[in-house]
């Protein structure tokens, strides 16, 4: 039988203990994430004096070490469920905050890698390992736990917290450096995540279903969701380089405080995704998918050109509502799809094409910037979306599934 949390008492319930708690957790764990992410560029070239080269292959360095980690946690999050993996992500993400804090002062450089301290890169792969382990078992836990008819609304309002920890681990990390310095605010996230430790440790689930996949470390792509993942591919793609180059785009274009972009992503999504959801559950995942993606486009072709920073907002809110109003939609997708003792292995796929986003979208803009500025970076950025969007349509014409409603 598929484990259920004690609290449930209605099959239609959402908001019950365990979603309150799993919530709460990735608010804190991603409020973490979010401030070690949005500062790495800034450390790089302000503290080490490298490259945006450095600053790309550090944060490629951090997803790949996240993909990697997905598929074992996802299957077995499958059959011994997610608390113990949360919890251990959480844990993970403390000593990942304690490395970049030593990098400070020990700044023993990889003989070749041009100067790039050993002990930051260390932090980028265990903060990547954190990022999958946890993420993979909280969002596992969802597709486990919350109910069918209401699938998109939930892992909305799921995404409503990751949206307020984007807003304020973004928003405020240069105002941390600039007034407290790195230390401080590798410390504070540090704070962060043992609070999101502690509170997975209250998530509760019974058994699973005997013929989920045994205990051994296997990297089992699950096939039958590929598609809604590469559409995630293609929107988070531009994320991987906002992550990485938005703070020094502002900052070459004379904007004091382009980490405002951030905020404006986290405040439209939230709003988008309070709405959006039901969209998705009651006409269909492609209703909420395609306009999400295009959007998503046209807030990406604004930072290409955004001088101001008004113009940063209103590419933030452009990319936040498309974004939000997207990616439930392709996570519900992807959870319809799968059976129901592989939600885990599902779930692994569909998050570890975000992470090759990642690798994909920092690697090569920083090759893009370096060659051809920071400007073109975004462009490429805004045609992924609709490549997507292509992809997915044809996808669907092709496949014709008549089992789920998409």
């Amino acid at each position: 039988m598929i484990s259920r949390i004690v609290a449930a008492k209605s099959p239609d319930r959402i908001f019950t203990l365990g979603f309150v708690l799993v919530g709460l957790a990735t608010l804190a764990q991603a409020s973490s994430l979010m401030l070690v992410n949005t500062s790495i560029g800034l450390l790089v070239v302000r503290e080490f004096g490298l490259g945006p080269q450095v600053v790309g292959a550090v944060i490629g360095i951090q997803a790949t070490c996240a993909l990697v980690s997905r598929f074992p946690v996802g299957s077995w999050s499958d059959r011994y469920g997610s608390r113990l993996f949360a919890f251990g992500g959480a844990a993970m993400m403390v000593v990942s905050c304690v490395a970049f804090v030593l990098s400070l002062s020990i700044r023993a450089a990889i003989p070749i890698g041009g100067g790039v301290p050993i002990l930051l890169v260390l932090a980028s792969m265990l903060s990547g390992v954190a990022l999958s382990t946890f993420s993979t078992a909280a969002s596992t836990y969802i597709a486990y736990t919350v109910p069918i008819s209401r699938r998109a609304e939930a892992v909305g309002y799921y995404g409503v917290l990751q949206g307020l920890a984007q807003g304020f681990g973004a928003g405020v990390s240069i105002v941390i450096v600039d007034g407290l310095g790195f230390g401080a605010l590798y410390a504070i996230a540090g704070v962060a995540t043992i609070v999101a430790a502690l509170l997975s440790l209250g998530l509760y689930e019974g058994s699973r279903q005997q013929g989920a996949t045994p205990m051994a470390v296997e990297f089992r792509l699950h096939r039958g969701v590929v598609a809604p993942s590469l559409a995630q591919y293609a929107v988070i793609v531009g994320n991987g380089a906002a992550f990485s180059f938005i703070p020094l785009l502002g900052i070459s274009r004379g904007v004091a405080n382009p980490g405002l972009y951030f905020t404006a992503v986290a405040i439209s999504s939230i709003v988008a995704r309070l709405l959006t959801g039901r969209i998705a559950d009651r006409r269909g995942r492609f209703a909420a998918i395609v306009p999400g993606m295009i959007v998503t486009a046209v807030g990406m072709y604004v930072v290409s050109s955004a001088a101001s920073a008004e113009a940063f907002i209103l590419a933030g809110v452009a990319v936040g509502i498309g974004f939000a109003t997207a990616q439930p939609a392709l996570q519900a997708l992807a959870i319809d799809l799968a059976g129901p003792a592989e939600r885990g292995t599902a779930m692994a796929t569909f998050w570890a094409f975000t992470d090759f986003g990642v690798i994909t979208g920092s690697f090569v803009s920083g090759q893009i910037a370096s060659v051809s500025g920071f400007g073109t970076v975004f462009v490429v950025s805004a045609v992924m979306p609709l490549v997507g969007v292509a992809g997915l349509l044809a996808w669907r014409q092709l496949s014709r599934p008549t089992a789920i409603a998409i």
